[in-house]
C-alpha cells in the first residue's frame, strides 16, 4: 500500500524484487499536501486489503483472486525528507468463551457441544489458540475427526500465526510436520494413516526432534531447529476436536496418560 505523491493518490500495487514496483492494482484520489502529516491506515485479509487516508474522503478496498502469501509489514518511501511515526501492527486474537483458557485467531470460532471442542473456519489462517505459556519440552494429543473437511492441524509450538510446527492429517490419508516460519509454510516430513471417522493425533517436541504418532503407531520422527518453543493451537476445515491433551513425557514412553498433564494455571485440557 502507498502514497503516491506525484497524483495524490493512495494506492495498492504489488513490488517485487529487482523488478520494483508494478502497476497499481487500485486507488482512491484525493488531496494531500506537503508538510502536513497524515495516518495512512491498512487492513489485510486474506485476499482483500482495505486502505483508508484518515482527515480525507479517500479510501478503498482491493480483492484479489488469490492468497497474498508470505511477507513482512513495514514503511518504505522514495521521497527524500520523508518521515514515519507511530507506526503499529496489529493482529486480532480475541478471547472465545466457548473453552476457557483459549483465544481465536482468524475467522475460527469454537462450539463444546456433545463433549467436543469444533474448531469451524475454512478461511485459511484461523486457529484456536491455548493461553497456556510455551515450552521447548512437550507434548499434545488430540481425538481429531475431519468432520467432512479437508485437514486439521495440531499445533505444538505456536508463536505467531506466522511462525508454528504443527501435525497435520489430510483426509486424503496423508499425515506431515508442516512448519510455518515468516509466514511460509512448508513440509518438513510426511507420510500416510489409514483414515477414519474419528483418530488420534499424538505430537512430541523435544528440542530439535519432533515425533508424531498416529492412532498409537509412530508415523514422524524427525529433526528441524526453526521453531525453538511454542504454546498449542488447533486448526483447519471445520474438524472436531476431542480429549485434547498438553502435558510431558515423563516417563519417556511416547504418551502423556501416566498423571503428567499440566496442571493449573498451565492446565490445556478442553472436552
Amino acid at each position: 500500500m502507498r502514497k503516491n505523491g506525484g497524483t495524490d493518490t493512495l494506492e495498492v500495487a504489488k513490488y517485487t524484487s529487482g523488478a520494483g514496483w508494478g502497476s497499481t492494482l487500485d486507488s482512491s484520489t484525493g488531496t494531500v499536501t506537503a508538510n502536513t502529516e497524515y495516518t495512512i491506515r491498512g487492513w489485510v485479509r486474506q485476499k482483500a486489503v482495505y486502505a483508508k487516508l484518515d482527515g480525507q474522503n479517500v479510501d478503498f478496498t482491493y480483492n484479489s483472486s488469490t492468497f497474498f502469501g508470505a511477507g513482512k509489514v513495514g514503511c518504505v518511501t522514495t521521497v527524500a525528507n520523508t518521515t514515519f511515526d507511530d507506526f503499529t501492527y496489529l493482529r486480532a486474537t480475541p478471547h472465545d468463551p466457548a473453552c476457557p483458557g483459549w483465544n481465536t485467531t482468524g475467522d475460527v470460532t469454537l462450539d463444546t457441544g456433545n463433549g467436543k471442542l469444533t474448531v469451524t473456519g475454512n478461511t485459511y489462517g484461523g486457529a484456536a489458540v491455548s493461553q497456556w505459556a510455551g515450552d521447548d519440552d512437550y507434548m499434545a494429543e488430540a481425538d481429531i475427526d475431519l468432520n467432512s473437511g479437508a485437514l486439521a492441524h495440531l499445533i505444538i509450538r505456536y508463536l505467531d500465526p506466522d511462525n508454528w510446527m504443527a501435525a497435520e492429517i489430510r483426509a486424503n490419508g496423508s499425515v506431515r510436520l508442516v512448519k510455518c516460519l515468516d509466514g511460509r509454510e512448508t513440509n518438513v516430513a510426511s507420510d500416510t494413516y489409514t483414515p477414519a471417522g474419528t483418530v488420534n493425533v499424538r505430537i512430541k517436541a523435544s528440542g530439535t526432534t519432533y515425533t508424531l504418532w498416529v492412532d498409537g503407531t509412530q508415523e514422524i520422527s524427525t529433526t528441524d531447529g526453526d521453531i525453538p518453543w511454542g504454546t498449542v493451537a488447533l486448526s483447519g476445515r471445520s474438524p472436531k476436536f476431542s480429549n485434547v491433551k498438553v502435558g510431558y513425557d515423563n516417563n519417556s514412553d511416547g504418551d502423556i496418560a501416566d498423571g503428567d498433564i499440566l496442571d493449573s494455571p498451565r492446565h490445556s485440557h478442553c472436552e
